[in-house]
């Protein structure tokens, strides 16, 4: 018996508190601001209320009851901001006339058909708007950005491909002996390009990307080819002197021609002989002095220079 009586009391407490549960529900005037003194004011008369004999039991049942209203309010505003804000986005997206240089005090007034929207009325107020506006055009501004770094890129590399071109053509040309290493900047425009007109207009190309491109371009591949000039003459004056052959400014071209043939059948005589061991023997070095020596008197006709320079 006493078993059945503690079952008993349970079930009665039970239903004392979902009814209690029941009557909170039940009235609109209790939110999740309402403190427990405006409660008992609210509900001490209701015989639900007073079937909670316990008055802690009361206060924690309703401070719960609470508790969870907050809950589903703050889970209830933020669904609502959440519609709200996508509903703006949305809006300001679709227009086409928002760009990243858009201001809000110009277009803020053509929001109208958006913010009277129930969705976002008295969800979002012109603070929140203004910063969703603002984050819009911050995205365009990024995305604007973008794009001309892109074109930047594609016009550098572009150039770049240009002035690689007319490297090449250029080395072309010094390859068929239409650039020297004397060849002027001048002389070249006037006459080398009059006669070759895809390299008129690599020039062209590259010249429009400023000025005095197409002239560095000219004068780091007319480098190359002096260096590689000179570095074959102070080759060629070597091998003369180890073969012990002299060229002079008068030489005529025939004897030049066959004094370069003996150096490459290595038609070497008694005297060059000797000085091909000796200048072996001191690693070249006074052969090197040599040729040093008679490349600077070649510019005055003595020398390999009078024979190469032609």
């Amino acid at each position: 018996r006493a078993k059945e009586e503690r079952e008993a009391r349970r079930a009665r407490a039970r239903r004392a508190k979902d009814n209690f549960l029941k009557m909170l529900a039940e009235n609109v005037d209790i939110d999740a601001k309402t403190t427990w003194r405006e409660a008992v004011g609210l509900l001490e008369n209701d015989p639900r209320f007073k079937a909670m004999e316990d008055e802690r039991d009361r206060e924690e049942l309703f401070d719960d009851f609470v508790a969870e209203l907050a809950k589903h309010e703050k889970e209830d505003k933020k669904r609502q901001r959440d519609e709200a804000v996508t509903v703006f986005n949305q809006f300001i997206r679709e227009r086409d006339d928002i760009s990243h240089q858009s201001a809000w005090a110009d277009v803020k007034e053509s929001f109208a058909a958006v913010t009277t929207d129930p969705r976002v009325s008295g969800v979002l107020d012109d603070v929140d708007l203004k910063r969703l506006f603002d984050a819009r055009v911050s995205e365009l501004e990024d995305a604007h950005r973008e794009v001309e770094r892109q074109k930047r890129e594609e016009r550098k590399r572009r150039e770049r491909s240009e002035r690689d071109e007319l490297a090449t053509k250029l080395e072309a040309l010094a390859a068929e002996g239409k650039l020297t290493e004397a060849t002027g900047w001048r002389e070249f425009r006037d006459t080398v390009l009059e006669k070759d007109d895809e390299a008129a207009k690599l020039l062209e190309r590259v010249d429009a990307q400023g000025s005095g491109r197409a002239r560095d371009v000219f004068e780091r591949v007319q480098e190359d080819v002096r260096d590689r000039y000179f570095a074959d003459k102070r080759l060629l004056q070597r091998a003369l002197n180890a073969c012990g052959k002299r060229i002079e400014h008068d030489t005529p071209l025939d004897d030049f021609r066959a004094a370069v043939t003996a150096v490459a059948r290595g038609d070497f005589s008694d005297g060059g002989r000797a000085r091909r061991r000796k200048s072996e023997g001191d690693e070249g070095e006074e052969g090197e002095a040599g040729s040093d020596g008679d490349a600077s008197r070649g510019g005055g006709g003595g020398g390999v220079g009078g024979g190469v320079a032609p």
